[in-house]
């Protein structure tokens, strides 16, 4: 069995016991076409784009921590009536972008200046990776799949403290030497989750279960790849 994080892995042991399989970790990968894309900040209103609006997603503290920063809110998926009433009342300014396709996706991680995915929930944290790999800085939060996904690559914040995310943001912000370290650390971060790794990766589990099909002659019992972490 893979899975995509060792907080996926994790979870699914809990639910069917440490002896009952064996597990590795494979994770995602960033898709080729999301490389280096270079962009001057806007520090007077910087464009923080926000991937997804589902209630693991946070969007109601991103909002109220946002409040009184000059910015824009570029916002991907289908925004409800309560959370544009407060994005209203925090006085956001915002884009709802929706529903978008994968060239538009990539075209909104170009155009923005940072990434929020102060998460409260994920199993692999994918926006977090196609933000380092554009070379966008990510604020991201400190515990689970995310953590394991951003490395050193990303601010890293308690996504239930507003003043925790308001800080990250104004530090990005204001420092252009932590942007710029931030960034660094997210292109060697994503260099391990290129597409030709991963699939090494996988095809190094697919070898280690021919050698033990081979070992066993032949017969019909089913191998599992050696415990991984």
């Amino acid at each position: 069995i893979t899975t995509i994080s060792l907080t996926m892995r994790n979870e699914l042991l809990l639910l069917v016991g440490e002896d009952a399989l064996r597990t590795c970790v494979v994770p995602n990968c960033v898709r080729s076409e999301y490389e280096a894309s270079p962009k001057e900040f806007h520090n007077a209103q910087p464009v923080i784009l926000q991937v997804g609006t589902g209630w693991n997603k946070n969007l109601e503290k991103v909002a109220a921590s946002l409040r009184g920063i000059p910015c824009r809110l570029d916002i991907i998926g289908r925004l409800s009536e309560l959370q544009h009433d407060i994005l209203k009342f925090h006085g956001i300014r915002y884009r709802a972008l929706g529903r978008v396709s994968d060239a538009e996706m990539l075209e909104a991680y170009r155009n923005c200046d940072l990434v929020m995915f102060a998460s409260h929930y994920e199993g692999f944290g994918l926006p977090i990776i196609e933000a380092q790999a554009i070379g966008r800085p990510v604020i991201t939060s400190n515990f689970g799949a995310m953590e394991e996904a951003a490395g050193e690559g990303a601010l890293l914040v308690n996504p239930s403290s507003e003043s925790g995310i308001r800080g990250a943001v104004r530090r990005l912000i204001g420092d252009s030497g932590l942007r710029g370290e931030v960034i660094a650390r997210g292109f060697d971060n994503v260099k391990k989750y290129q597409p030709a790794t991963i699939a090494r990766e996988y095809a190094a589990i697919y070898a280690e279960l021919e050698e033990k099909l081979k070992a066993k002659d032949g017969h019909s019992a089913s191998p599992s790849p050696t415990l991984r972490s």
